[in-house]
């Protein structure tokens, strides 16, 4: 049973990350915002209704609607308005919170859809393209531009330690930059051969290799992880590097270390370690026929750890279902594991929205119907309770074993 926690978000229905603070009193809301698009009707002189038409100008200009995009954050809590406490132009971004969510790093990409078909290809990325980092340190109350940013420097994420001082930056064409300053300087990351030789012969229509299909930094030791889809001769697998934290500027190269596992036919949807231990969500589906997220795909869990000889090994691997489309693994307290999604269907309705819950870290599993239009979730790995942000109100509920599964 689902029990509500305050309001929030009353006049803002956009889906989007829902962050939730230690005490349960404070939630951020991050969401990409579009104009909306007003059509005004046109009268005759006996005001008779004949035709409609846009109610500005630009809203007929496909461009000018993507650029009017933003990047927006919505604060409010128990017993506080709701406030827009941040707003940047952008048609993507994502973010990065502490625990307590004082310490919060935004990073934003806007595409000049107007200019972009005014100049060559080649000027695109540095005339066109703006990327930028931002970050807060009092709860989101302002925010800072990381200045020695550059804005033609891609990033699709910013990722930090506990203290948010050490991090990465992943960014798109598989690059991958380190700080160990809160972003004040950047270390570039050399990727292994086998990658810059995939990316070089990649064609520009196909985009599934652009980014690693999957990463995680441990923010308690420093480990980066990251998987990526390759394909021999048509047999794909999905191989795992995993990086040591260095503060040593010229320890900048994966390539000096090999990859720690493979997992052939499959796709990693994400991983999640503690201590030495990995937690993989894989994705199993006939990559020839592209049938990614069709009602016979089959998502799968896995362990691995390393041997006496620090080679990782795969221990476990436990269907969790068919046509569910998970996505980001949550470790709780006391063996419980927990990702939500959607679970797909061939008939009404396509998508229902669901959890995959495991009480005895991943050795089984059920799924939980979540209910249906939902804006966001998160999950408090310190309580085990899941957080919903659904129609102006956070709501809260605690796991429940049961018995039966979701046909």
């Amino acid at each position: 049973m689902w029990a509500t926690e305050f309001e929030f978000a009353k006049n803002n229905f956009n889906g989007g990350i829902l962050a939730i603070n230690a005490n349960k009193d404070k939630a951020l809301l991050f969401y990409i915002n579009q104009e909306k698009i007003e059509f005004v009707d046109i009268l005759n002189e006996k005001g008779e209704f004949i035709d409609s038409k846009y109610k500005e100008e630009w809203m007929r200009d496909n461009s000018q609607v993507l650029n009017r995009m933003t990047v927006e954050v919505l604060s409010g809590g128990k017993g506080k308005p709701d406030k827009l406490v941040f707003k940047e132009p952008a048609q993507t971004g994502q973010w990065w919170q502490s625990a307590d969510l004082n310490t919060i790093y935004i990073n934003t990409y806007f595409l000049d859809y107007v200019l972009v078909d005014t100049i060559p290809e080649q000027d695109q990325i540095r005339k066109a393209r703006r990327y930028k980092i931002f970050k807060s340190i009092d709860g989101g109350e302002t925010f800072t531009q990381l200045k020695n940013w550059p804005p033609f420097r891609q990033v699709k994420q910013v990722l930090f330690d506990e203290t948010g001082v050490y991090g990465y930056a992943i960014g798109e064409q598989k690059t991958l930059w380190r700080t160990s300053d809160a972003g004040k300087t950047w270390i570039q990351i050399h990727m292994p051969k086998q990658i810059v030789d995939q990316l070089n012969a990649m064609k520009y229509e196909f985009r599934m290799d652009e980014f690693f299909n999957s990463y995680h930094f441990d923010e308690k030791t420093k480990d980066f992880y990251f998987s990526n889809l390759f394909d021999h001769q048509g047999q794909y697998q999905s191989v795992v590097y995993k990086f040591p934290w260095s503060d040593d500027p010229k320890d900048n190269r994966i390539d000096q270390y090999s990859p720690i596992l493979t997992l052939p036919k499959s796709d990693i949807v994400d991983i999640n370690s503690e201590g030495e231990k990995l937690y993989v969500l894989g994705m199993v589906y006939d990559f020839e026929k592209k049938t990614y997220g069709h009602v016979d795909t089959e998502t799968t869990f896995l362990v691995a750890v390393p041997n006496e000889q620090n080679k990782y090994q795969w221990l476990e691997k436990v269907k969790i279902g068919n046509a569910l489309q998970l996505s980001k693994l949550y470790i709780g307290q006391n063996r419980v594991l927990y990702s939500s999604g959607f679970k797909n269907s061939n008939s009404y309705p396509y998508q229902r929205d669901i959890a995959a819950v495991s009480f005895d870290k991943g050795r089984s599993w059920q799924i939980d119907e979540e209910g249906n239009m939902i804006q966001a979730s998160t999950f408090d790995n310190k309580t085990n309770k899941v957080f919903i942000l659904k129609g102006g109100k956070v709501s809260s509920r605690e796991l429940t074993k049961f018995s039966s599964l979701l046909p």
